[in-house]
């Protein structure tokens, strides 16, 4: 018989947050000025960890120590919050420092907060099972943005009226996010983590409505009109299907693929909607493309000048105006300052060779616990919970490539999951043979 979970409060209220991440921006609690706002999510985070704390200090728990140096993944995330600190050395001016600093320790500091309170299977089960169920949510806005060419939050979020628009007339569906690239990032990592949860789903009813949140979230992925998105997609679920384990693989996988392009090739006859158009010769040619690659020219140049160290965080945007004429890049990238969209290049530009090889390290680690514990473990649970996590955590990477998706909070979950599944697994079944053949 196994033993009844006994919930702490920390533990109800990360399951909450997990619930309300994906609708975040929607529930607003207090504005300050034009840009900063309190959300729901943000209090319950301050809860959280008052609860958390409070609970390793009664139990006296050893967690307050050791969180920081019990995987190599959470070394890496201290270590690259200290390069990112200590490069204020580099920086000319504190005002981007300061922003950039801000938001990379929130992140992480969530990200350590989720690996400190998720501690069973049974919570980390409802933790993903609530964040699946809150991005129904979010898809559905983009549904309602998809039928009615109209954005759902428009100025309370993305200062905004109406839908952006592709070169091409089609509209991006936004949703929450407010913009239509921050929003295929979160459906793509959504989608694995529903794929993983609907293959280990023991009911006909569960599969059945976990069917239907994959295909909202990839029509989701589509109207988003993200040449990016598409791509991380793509190797969300070719990477989901390479650690899958079943012998009605290529069918399932052939299955799956034949279901994304039909849905693909359905919304191309949506005339509000930009598809096939977006990979055209003229469109990959087109200013977007061109400004990445201006963008890429700048960030080089920033990191020939200072290679060890960057030129401190922040300091791309405090120095673009310098460097854009010197990597003659002018024509498509504007004076006022952009975000980069290459985000490793943005790393390299800010925190240098050492930044970029912390961050790597921190990306290694990540993927090596996911390997490990999908090809590792007999137990479902582990396999496709790994796989699914995997596949997100791919996309995520991929997104990275194209868009300025590094404070994406959800990506910042997908590391402390992984965290944790190898730790369940781990003291779950620290007998267990691995298994490492490929299926």
């Amino acid at each position: 018989m196994k033993e009844r979970h006994h919930w702490t409060l920390d533990e109800i209220v990360m399951v909450l947050i997990f619930f309300v991440i994906p609708f975040d921006r929607a529930v607003k609690i207090v504005t300050i000025g034009d840009t900063v706002y309190i959300t729901a999510t943000k209090i319950l985070i301050l809860v959280a960890i008052s609860a958390w704390f409070i609970r390793c200090l009664l139990s006296k728990e050893v967690g307050l120590a050791t969180l920081f140096f019990e995987k190599l993944t959470n070394i890496m995330m201290v270590a690259f919050l200290l390069v990112s600190f200590i490069s204020v050395i580099q920086a000319r001016s504190y005002g981007e420092f300061t922003k950039e600093m801000i938001q990379r320790v929130s992140l992480i500091t969530f990200a350590l907060l989720i690996i400190g309170v998720i501690k069973s299977r049974r919570v980390l089960m409802f933790a993903v099972s609530a964040m699946i169920i809150g991005s129904v949510f979010a898809s559905l806005a983009g549904v309602y943005e998809l039928i009615t060419q109209k954005a759902i939050l428009e100025v309370e979020v993305s200062g905004r009226t109406e839908l952006m628009r592709t070169p091409e007339g089609g509209f991006r569906i936004q949703g929450f996010s407010g913009d239509a690239d921050n929003h295929v990032s979160n459906m793509v990592m959504f989608f694995g983590l529903a794929l993983g949860l609907f293959f280990f789903a023991k009911t006909k009813k569960i599969k059945a409505a976990l069917l239907i949140v994959l295909m909202l979230l990839l029509v989701n992925i589509v109207g988003s009109a993200s040449r990016g998105g598409m791509l991380a997609f793509l190797a969300c679920i070719a990477v989901f299907f390479v650690y899958f384990r079943s012998r009605w693989k290529p069918l399932i996988a052939g299955a799956a693929f034949l279901v994304a392009i039909a849905v693909y090739c359905l919304m191309s006859l949506m005339s509000s909607v930009a598809t096939i158009e977006r990979f055209s010769e003229k469109s990959l040619g087109g200013p977007s493309i061109k400004f990445r690659m201006q963008q890429a020219q700048i960030a080089l140049t920033m990191a020939s000048d200072h290679p060890i160290m960057g030129l401190g965080t922040g300091g791309y945007l405090e120095e673009l105006h310098r460097y854009r004429h010197r990597a003659n890049a002018t024509k498509y990238v504007p004076s006022e300052p952009v975000e980069l969209h290459l985000t490793y290049l943005g790393i390299l530009a800010e925190n240098g060779i050492i930044g970029l090889a912390v961050f790597a390290t921190l990306i290694f680690s990540v993927v090596w616990n996911l390997h490990s514990t999908s090809r590792g473990s007999r137990d479902d649970f582990f396999h496709l919970m790994g796989a699914g996590n995997l596949a997100s955590f791919i996309g995520f990477l991929v997104i990275l490539l194209f868009l300025p998706s590094f404070p994406n909070e959800i990506g910042w979950m997908l590391m402390a999951l992984s965290v944790i599944l190898a730790t369940i697994r781990f003291e779950n079944s620290p007998s267990e043979t691995p298994l490492y053949e490929v299926s």
